[in-house]
């Protein structure tokens, strides 16, 4: 399977700043780099206020990590993708899968 970890990405942790005016943001923190073999899924279409719109989808199959979390992001190329689910085979595995969906804006 080694051979087949041939794309990097890069994983942003979230982090809640606060603000003068006592709220908060969220804003994604230093990335790791690392390997992962990533395959494009189906895209998948939104209905937003009446328009469709489609929400590209991959899947990057990393080695186990225990610090990552569903609501990271995932930086692939150019683009941004919220990590959406997490397919763990068990905790003897040395992989696991993130799905991510193209970041919205």
């Amino acid at each position: 399977m080694i051979g087949g970890l041939r794309h990097q990405i890069d994983l942003l942790a979230p982090a809640r700043l606060g603000d003068a005016g006592g709220g908060s943001a969220v804003s994604f923190g230093a990335p790791a780099r690392i390997w992962a073999a990533v395959t494009q899924l189906a895209s998948i279409v939104a209905q937003a206020g009446g328009r469709q719109t489609r929400i590209e989808r991959i899947e990057a199959r990393i080695r186990r990590r225990h610090a990552v979390a569903i609501g990271w992001r995932l930086a692939w190329g150019a683009k941004l993708y919220d990590i959406v689910s997490i397919e763990d085979d068990g905790p003897g595995e040395r992989y696991v899968t993130l799905i991510g969906e193209e970041a919205r804006p």
